[in-house]
């Protein structure tokens, strides 16, 4: 009898060890899902900080002033060491990317972005959303 009741005591300390063990999993995997959610809503909202400059650029009817700040902007912003993504973001004209380091390169007289034309600014996004491209299509 008396091996009867320990064997049955261990047998319950088992069961409850078991038990413990299974909560403490639940509980660490809900933890995990809810810090994965909290950090994709977070890459979320850095994305729309990160895009929005550029989506308030888009327009149908843009002046010469108003792109060469734009190109400025992307200029400012794109590359690894300008933002925490390490986008690069090009710069199109007509659907053409066009290279350059500097404003001048883009804008001005016999340059790619003229002055007194008017331009549509539309911007490309990465599968992910990033913005990716910023394009200048003269009307």
């Amino acid at each position: 009898m008396e091996n009867a009741s320990k064997a049955l005591l261990i047998a319950g300390a088992i069961l409850l060890a078991i038990l413990l063990i299974t909560i403490g999993i639940t509980v660490y995997r809900t933890a995990t899902n809810s810090m994965g959610d909290v950090g994709s809503k977070m890459n979320a909202t850095q994305i729309q900080e990160f895009n929005q400059p550029f989506l308030s650029a888009e327009t149908k009817s843009a002046s010469y002033p108003t792109c060469r700040n734009v190109v400025e902007l992307v200029l400012r912003t794109s590359g690894a060491s300008n933002n925490e993504f390490g986008a690069t973001i090009d710069i199109q004209v007509g659907g053409t990317k066009k290279t350059g380091t500097a404003v001048d390169d883009f804008c001005g007289t016999s340059k790619p972005i003229e002055p007194g034309k008017i331009y549509e600014i539309s911007v490309g996004k990465t599968p992910s959303g990033l913005v990716s491209s910023v394009n200048f299509t003269a009307k």
